[in-house]
Order: structure tokens, then C-alpha cells, then sequence
């Protein structure tokens, strides 16, 4: 039944839930009976307190000439959207249930679709390629915006705005939507509000009225083989508590400004889980994209857009695939992904990746493909065992990326690769451990080398050495096994021995703990010697060492039988 007139008696619940705060009653019902009117419209007006009843039933509720209506899963939804459109907007309610969808739907600005809750409330597309869209009218895009100036005075080339454009409409430039205050000639317009972005020009825009105001909350959304819900030249858009299960595309919205996505999840669906392309000025938290056949989301041409307590996980693709992102902050989770964890593949600048869990990734756990700058990886930043390497500047035309104190562990290529210019490494907090078990025989001394490549990039490190439990054995039948030299000797990539320090006093012409090749002046020198059956152990520590890969060399040298020692452990870490 229909409640058409205005209903000065009624509230709702904490859920949404319309309420009759008075009791009413029917003509002729009996109290506590529910009324069954002989129409299937019934007026408030008429209805008396001669006599009360408990419960009423109702099926649609009709509020305030259409701005805001009730239904259950009986009813049409296009039909009650064009009728909240006709009232100038409001907010359609849906009942608990699962309403399923035979046709496209078309949505309309100043419009809220509210559900009782994503657990009860579902819009099913039935495996259909229908969807819910919201699109503003076509657009005018003829000819390009040469110039801007004083932020407000717009200078058009090859444009015909006079017939074709009106004050009141929006301009879209780059990623945000700009009000037109007045049309001043064929090349000439004048903006309400000042210009804030920083693009090339010439460049491409969009005229339209676009569509304001909308909000979509507590449901379910399933079951599209397209895009269950997709915006298209959009501003002031919210999706609230929803979730979006085995969808083609779960949503996407292209060329929307200032939007909000608060406690969202795109699951299961064939491709991407969300997509944003032309899109800014958002804010985004409690987002989870997972399971997803594509990226979990695919960013192009996005700014000022922070993710904010977020998760893409277990997608087929990347966690986060990002484009021309500028501008944005990344509070994640990204792992268990197939590709990277967070891929920018160009023409991403000015972004922040902190205080998030990279991990588990089959390639990088966050990757700078190409062209990519002044974007910083670090405060609270986990990236461990990702099957590349845990974060990879893949290119030199990424410049002056900032690494600040990321924890490492366990991915496979290494810690990161710096591939990259002028990269900032603030602090680098490496660990590796290298062991080696070797054999000798007659009197010419040995020297067996590991190269590390240590991941301090190009700014000056410390580098502590540390030796333990290297053992000279007895060697059967003999008495006279001494190990007579051992050092430690940190070589730069040409193998020039750059400093060390000596183990045992033999063949290196010093004192154990003596330095040798010190063009760099190591500190903190201690060691003892070895002994026949006994063990050493010695540390280093090497200032402003430069170099991303280094050797360091056990040399070892013995003036009676074999195997001057038969194993060796060497611990290395990094201080900043």
C-alpha cells in the first residue's frame, strides 16, 4: 500500500526502519489486527486513533510526494528510481531481500539507494550482462584548452562553446570537475571556481552536466557478467558498506571527482575488482579488493587519492596496478597477489607507500616499472617473501625515489634492486647470512670469495663483519696443524682490497686485529686467533662504504698439512 501524503507522526529506527511513533487504527478493524484497505492506496489522513493495533503491514511506503520510498523485492526499481527523479531526487529503500535485476538500470544525481543491510539486502543481475549506471549526458569535447589564466579564465582552440556550452555546467580537466560561471564567446568561458591542477596544455576536457549527489548503501551487488555498477563523468559520489561478489568488474568509475568509499569489498570477480580512470579528489578507507581475476584494482590518471587501511589480495594480477597516479597515499595490505603487490608502471610522482604489508607476492612486492618519481617506500613499510625482489626500481627514468627504513625478509631476488636515478636511500636495514665449507691441500694459501650485493644504493653505509666459529681441525697423524693466517679483507668490485682485518698474526705481517688495506679506516675492531681445534671469531665495522656489491675474501694460509679450516660461518648487517 501507498502512505502518499506527508506523515507528521513517524521516525525512524536506528536501522533505517520507518516507524508509526502513534498508534493508529482502521475504521472497523479490530485492535491488534492489521488493516487490509479496499484500495491499495491509503491516505494517513484518514486514518483515526478510534481504534489502536499493534502491527501494520506495508508493502511500499511512499514519503513526501516521492523524495523518499520503501519497497520490497515485489516492486520495480527503474520505475521507483524515475519517480524519486521526477521529485527531484531522494532516497529509495530497499527492503530486506534479494531483488533480482532483468534489465539495465539507469540512476539519476541527488539519488540515495539504501539497503537494510549487505547481509540481507541483494541486488542480483542473475549472471546476466545487466548493470546499475550513473552517466551524465553526452559531453562537449571539440577542440582543445589552450591556456588558463588567473585560475579562472579559460582560453579554448578549435572550440564552439557558444551554441554548444552553458553557464551552470562543469568542465572537467584532468582528474576534477570545474563549475562554469559564464560562456564568453566561441573560445572564452569563465569558471565559477579556481583551476588547481598543474596539466600541459593544450589539452583534452569535457563539458557536461554531470551527474551530483549520489549514494549507495548497505547492499550487496552480484552476479554481473559486465560492470555491476559503473559512473561516468560524476562529482559528490559515496558507496557505503557494500559488497560486490562475482561481478565481471565489481565497480569502476571514470572522469569522477570528490568521491568516498568507506568499508567496501570487490570479491570474485572475472576481471578487475574495481577500476578508477580520470578520477580525484577522493577518500577511500576499509577498502578490500581479493580473489579477483584481474588486478585488484587498476588505477589510470588518478590524484589525491589516498588508500587508507585497505587490502588487494589473492587477484590474479597485481594487488594495486597504478598509472599516472599522482599525489596519493598507500596504507595497505598487498599480498598473496600474482604479479606485484603494488605495481606504478608510469607516470607516477608524489605518492607514499607507509605503514603497510607487502608480502607474499609471486613477482615484486612493490615494483616502479618506468618513469616514476619523488615517491617514498618507508615508515612501517613490511615487504617480505615476495618472489622478486621486495622493491624494485626497474628503471632509470625513475628519479630521486626515496627507500626510508622498510623491514626486509625472505623475498626472492633480494631486498630491492636499484635500477633507478639519484634514489634516496635513508635507511637500509639489511640482513644476509653466507657459509661455506671448504677443502685444502699442500701449502698455497687459499682465498675463497662471496660477493653480496648488500642493497645500500648510492649513499654512504657502515658495514659491520662479523667471523664466527672458524675452525683450524687436527689434522690425523699430525701434530703440527696450525692455521697460520686468516683475514677478513672487504674488496671493491675491481677487487682491490678497500680494508680488513687480520685473524692470526701469520703471513699478513701484523698482530691479530690489526687493520690491513685501510684506504677506508674501519672501528671497532676485537678478534682473537685460531688455534689447532679451536675456533675464532673476529668483527669489523667499515665506514661510508659506497659500493652496492662487495667480496669479502677468507684468506687463509697454512705452513703444515691440509684443510687450514673446514668451515666458516660470516654474518653481515648494516647500520645506518
Amino acid at each position: 500500500m501507498d502512505f502518499t501524503t506527508g506523515d507528521t507522526t513517524s521516525a525512524y529506527d536506528a536501522y533505517g526502519n520507518y516507524q508509526l511513533t502513534n498508534p493508529v487504527s482502521v475504521p472497523g478493524m479490530l485492535p491488534g489486527i492489521a488493516a487490509t484497505p479496499v484500495s491499495n492506496t491509503l491516505s494517513l489522513a484518514n486514518i483515526t486513533s478510534s481504534q489502536s493495533y499493534n502491527e501494520l503491514t506495508v508493502n511500499k511506503l511512499i514519503i513526501g510526494g516521492g523524495t523518499e520510498i520503501t519497497i520490497d523485492t515485489s516492486d520495480d526499481i527503474q520505475q521507483t528510481l524515475d519517480t524519486i527523479n521526477a521529485a527531484g531526487g531522494g532516497t529509495l529503500r530497499l527492503s530486506p531481500g534479494t531483488y533480482v535485476v532483468t534489465k539495465n538500470l539507469i540512476g539519476y544525481s541527488s539519488v540515495k539507494i539504501v539497503g537494510y543491510d549487505f547481509s540481507t539486502t541483494t541486488l542480483n543481475f542473475g549472471g546476466n550482462n545487466y548493470n546499475l549506471t550513473f552517466a551524465a549526458p553526452t559531453a562537449y569535447t571539440t577542440g582543445t584548452i589552450s591556456s588558463i589564466t588567473s585560475g579562472v579564465n579559460v582560453t579554448g582552440s578549435g572550440t564552439s562553446w557558444l551554441a554548444n556550452v552553458h553557464a551552470g555546467e562543469s568542465l572537467f580537466l584532468g582528474t576534477q570537475w570545474y563549475v562554469i560561471a559564464a560562456v564568453n564567446s566561441d573560445t572564452s568561458i569563465t569558471l565559477a571556481q579556481g583551476y588547481g591542477d598543474s596539466l600541459s596544455f593544450p589539452a583534452n576536457y569535457r563539458i557536461t552536466t554531470p551527474i551530483t549527489g549520489v549514494q549507495i548503501s548497505d547492499l550487496t551487488i552480484e552476479n554481473s557478467t559486465g560492470t555491476a555498477i559503473s559512473f561516468t563523468d560524476c562529482v559528490d559520489i559515496e558507496i557505503n558498506r557494500c559488497n560486490f561478489i562475482a561481478n565481471n568488474v565489481g565497480f569502476s568509475m571514470t572522469n569522477v571527482s570528490e568521491g568516498v568509499i568507506n568499508s567496501v569489498n570487490s570479491i570474485s570477480s572475472t576481471s578487475d575488482g574495481i577500476q578508477f580512470t580520470n578520477c580525484g579528489l577522493f577518500n577511500i578507507t576499509g577498502c578490500s579488493s581479493s580473489s579477483n581475476g584481474g588486478n585488484g584494482v587498476t588505477l589510470n590518471n588518478v590524484k589525491v587519492f589516498p588508500f587508507l587501511f585497505s587490502a588487494s589480495t589473492s587477484n590474479t594480477g597485481d594487488g594495486y596496478n597504478c598509472t599516472s597516479v599522482v599525489d596519493s597515499v598507500f596504507k595497505v595490505e598487498a599480498s598473496s597477489n600474482g604479479g606485484q603487490g603494488i605495481e606504478f608502471v608510469s607516470g607516477c610522482n608524489e605518492n607514499f607507500i607507509n605503514d603497510s604489508l607487502i608480502e607474499s607476492n609471486t613477482s615484486d612486492g612493490i615494483k616502479l616499472t618506468a618513469s616514476s618519481s619523488n615517491n617514498t617506500m618507508g615508515s612501517s613499510l613490511n615487504v617480505t617473501g615476495n618472489g622478486g625482489y621486495g622493491i624494485n626500481i626497474a628503471a632509470s627514468s625513475d628519479n630521486n625515489n626515496t627507500i626510508s627504513v622498510p623491514y626486509f625478509a625472505s623475498n626472492t631476488s633480494g631486498s630491492y634492486n636499484d635500477s633507478g636515478t639519484n634514489t634516496n636511500i635513508v635507511a637500509n636495514l639489511a640482513y644476509a647470512t653466507a657459509t661455506g665449507t671448504d677443502s685444502y691441500s699442500g701449502n698455497t694459501p687459499i682465498a675463497v670469495t662471496n660477493t653480496i650485493t648488500h642493497g645500500l644504493g648510492k649513499r654512504p653505509k657502515n658495514i659491520t663483519l662479523i667471523v664466527g666459529s672458524l675452525r683450524a681441525p687436527s689434522v690425523p697423524g699430525s701434530t703440527n696443524s696450525v692455521l697460520d693466517g686468516i683475514a677478513w679483507i672487504y674488496e671493491d668490485t675491481n677487487g682491490v682490497a678497500q680494508g680488513g682485518i687480520a685473524l692470526t698474526q701469520q703471513n699478513f705481517g701484523a698482530s691479530a686485529g690489526t687493520i690491513v688495506g685501510a684506504s677506508i679506516a674501519p672501528t671497532s675492531v676485537s678478534a682473537s686467533t685460531s688455534t689447532t681445534g679451536g675456533t675464532g671469531n673476529a668483527s669489523i665495522t667499515l665506514n661510508n662504504v659506497t659500493n652496492t656489491t662487495f667480496d669479502i675474501v677468507y684468506a687463509a694460509t697454512t705452513s703444515s698439512g691440509n684443510r687450514p679450516f673446514n668451515s666458516g660461518t660470516l654474518t653481515w648487517y648494516v647500520s645506518g
